[in-house]
């Protein structure tokens, strides 16, 4: 079953703030991109479970995230730097 991924401001802001400060933006923002793709489709099996929450890494990005499946959404909470 496909979710639906969705941001949270903070994890937007956060996200802002590291491609204002990097120095390959476009890397940045394709890690973004394939995390909004790649947690549409069976985030659980993607995903590590953190307590009641999931982390996903894409380098250079990690992100702490919520799965509700009665749902059918992803939410991202908070994002950062990983390499």
């Amino acid at each position: 079953m496909r979710y639906t991924v969705t941001w949270t401001k903070k994890a937007e802001d956060q996200l802002a703030f590291y491609w204002m400060n990097t120095k390959d933006r476009q890397r940045l923002a394709d890690a973004s991109d394939r995390i909004d793709r790649q947690l549409k489709n069976d985030p659980d099996q993607q995903a590590v479970p953190f307590g009641e929450f999931y982390v996903y890494k894409v380098s250079p990005l990690a992100v702490l995230l919520r799965i509700r499946p009665d749902d059918r959404i992803i939410e991202v909470i908070e994002v950062l730097p990983f390499e």
